[in-house]
């Protein structure tokens, strides 16, 4: 056989080997998203506690054990020289950096260094270059902020590895041979490189999301039900008609007919379908039919402030019905009832670039920081009945429609009052 012919069939080896450690990253990804203790890392709710750092341990584990795999099969069917070819045990360790912080990376990078040195092929290139792709990781690593990872920094981390990678062990080998068709090949296996990462991410993210879209979707009939009953309270309703029968009883028939016209309006938009979208004009307008009537019930106690600055754009943004009412109603009975002089309600909206945001703000009671952090995290509503309706719902709701960008944002003290503030774009598009 010609010796062209022979460089040719070995390149296309190589190259089906590349792609096969490539399906190998994808099918980990696959087959780790099964896992809770994986998917907790993509969890929006992901915060620093024992749990996640169990978890984050077994991920540690795993990215090792899948890069001394790895490795291992490439070796034994290159040697030493599969380091030259997209050694998975780099490919992990960026990955470990980003998903469990620099003390992950570098572990998982040392386990590559242990492994190579049980085989005696250890070299100070291979150690530098995995420890660097661990620190790197690390730096780029959302968990130490509690938030998820971002397929952007898995494609940073691993393209700035790579070109790493190829400037220590790529570039002399093309030097030795200064070979053009030589140089695209290896070219092309840092972009493979800088791809995997990006890809393991990817896929990771995409599955966790599909999941929970599907979660939601089944449980959405039954968050309707149970959102609508909340807010069809049989108290709210008896206290507004006992307020209604008090304005009559002081001979206020105009008082009185406003607030049955308003507790009618009310009602109205509370029998919409959650597939329904309103403007965020409506829904303040909404607000002021709510208002009226526990203005009526609470007399002096209850001042209310509306601050809004929105143009036409805004005014007209859509969100799904009934997402700001019931914020209001908590900071009313839950932050301003129980104080016997009353407080202040100020509703906020403005226009910050794309987004209108919204702040509900009571001057009452507020809460502690421990069941601030528990309504945070969505284990406990504000009412203390649970996580099945109230703040949770509505932040499901947010996110389900707009994303993590446009989550609740709560703040509280005692006896400073709590805030509650969320953001949606100004050209949102309605969801089926």
């Amino acid at each position: 056989m010609p010796y062209a012919e022979q460089i040719r069939i070995a390149w296309l080896e190589i190259y089906g080997d590349i792609f096969q450690k490539f399906a190998f990253v994808v099918l980990s990804s696959y087959v780790l998203v099964r896992f809770p203790w994986f998917r907790s890392i993509f969890s929006s709710d992901h915060t620093e506690n024992q749990d996640s750092r169990r978890h984050r341990f077994f991920l540690i584990l795993s990215f090792s054990l899948l890069g001394i795999i790895g490795s291992g099969m490439g070796y034994l069917r290159y040697g030493e020289s599969d380091w030259y070819f997209m050694d998975l045990h780099l490919i992990f360790t960026v990955i470990a950096g980003l998903l469990t912080g620099f003390a992950g990376g570098v572990f998982c990078g040392l386990s590559g260094v242990l492994f190579r040195a049980l085989i005696g092929e250890l070299q100070l290139q291979y150690v530098l270059i995995l420890i660097a792709a661990g620190l790197l990781g690390g730096s780029l690593s959302d968990v130490r902020r509690g938030e998820t990872p971002k397929r952007w920094s898995a494609l940073f981390a691993a393209g700035f590895t790579a070109l790493f990678q190829g400037i220590f062990l790529y570039w002399p080998l093309w030097r030795a041979t200064n070979s053009a068709a030589l140089l695209s090949i290896l070219f092309s296996l840092v972009v493979l490189e800088a791809l995997s990462a990006y890809v393991f991410i990817a896929v990771a993210i995409g599955m966790v999301q599909d999941e929970r879209r599907k979660n939601l979707e089944r449980i959405l009939p039954q968050m309707k039900l149970k959102f609508l009953q909340a807010q069809v309270n049989p108290h709210f309703l008896f206290n507004a008609l006992n307020t209604i029968a008090a304005v009559c009883s002081r001979e206020k028939a105009e008082q009185a007919r406003e607030l049955v016209i308003k507790l009618s309006n009310f009602f109205r938009r509370i029998v919409k379908q959650e597939g329904d979208w309103v403007t965020v004009e409506e829904e303040l307008n909404h607000i002021d039919s709510y208002l009226a009537i526990e203005k009526a019930r609470y007399q002096n106690r209850l001042k209310i402030q509306k601050d809004i600055k929105l143009g036409s754009a805004g005014g007209n943004a859509k969100l799904p019905v009934l997402i700001i009412q019931p914020i209001v109603e908590n900071a009313i009975k839950h932050g301003i009832a129980p104080i016997s002089e009353g407080a202040l309600l100020t509703i906020s909206a403005w226009e910050n670039g794309k987004y209108v945001e919204i702040l509900i703000k009571d001057q009452g009671v507020g809460m502690d920081e421990a069941r601030l952090r528990e309504i945070q995290a969505g284990r406990l509503s504000q009412n203390g009945e649970g996580a099945g309706v109230g703040l949770r719902n509505i932040n499901e709701r947010l996110r389900y429609h707009f994303g993590r960008d446009s989550e609740l944002k709560i703040s509280s003290a005692i006896g400073q009052g709590t805030a509650v503030q969320f953001k949606i774009p100004v050209t949102s598009e309605e969801k089926e």
